[in-house]
């Protein structure tokens, strides 16, 4: 149902670990799967400075602890790459990925382990925010000419109902 509602226009924002999430793995139509060790020196660059998700943000944000996410990812080739992780250890990954699907927009962003204070910086907070902004639907989507959801009658009853409109 997430997925529809992506291709129906609705924003994603998948963060860190979520790259194995059911509706990524579907909309991505790949596995997501990753190479991944320990905690290590994050600097994520900036590598698309004028898009809007990385408005505001500087040619590189550090982090000092950080899941190490590297590739091979098993994701499609993002149509916009915003941001690329390089962990001290050598590797590189793809940690700010933008996707287009159906008239919706997803974007993946690596940084977050729960083990460390990544949410805390502000320049993964400003990230954040911007990218809830960008995914953020350009129009009002009518439901009805969606033709990803399941129009049944019961099934278009109880959307109402859950909106109050019924």
């Amino acid at each position: 149902k997430v997925a529809n509602r992506v291709l129906c226009g609705m924003g994603f924002i998948v963060l860190h670990s979520g790259h194995l999430s059911k509706p990524f793995i579907k909309l991505m139509g790949t596995s997501c799967t990753l190479r991944w060790r320990d905690g290590d020196f994050e600097r994520l660059w900036t590598v698309m400075p004028g898009h809007p998700i990385a408005i505001g943000i500087e040619d590189y944000i550090e982090l000092e602890h950080e899941e190490m996410y590297g590739e091979m990812f098993d994701i499609p080739q993002p149509d916009e790459l915003v941001f690329l992780g390089w962990f001290r250890g050598g590797e590189v990954f793809r940690a700010g990925c933008c996707f287009y699907r159906g008239i919706g927009k997803v974007f993946y962003f690596q940084p977050g382990h729960e083990f460390y204070p990544t949410y805390h910086d502000p320049g993964i907070q400003k990230i954040i925010y911007n990218s809830v902004r960008w995914a953020y639907p350009n129009k009002s989507v009518d439901e009805l000419s969606c033709p990803w959801i399941e129009h049944s009658p019961e099934s278009i009853r109880s959307n109402r109902i859950a909106e109050g409109k019924t």
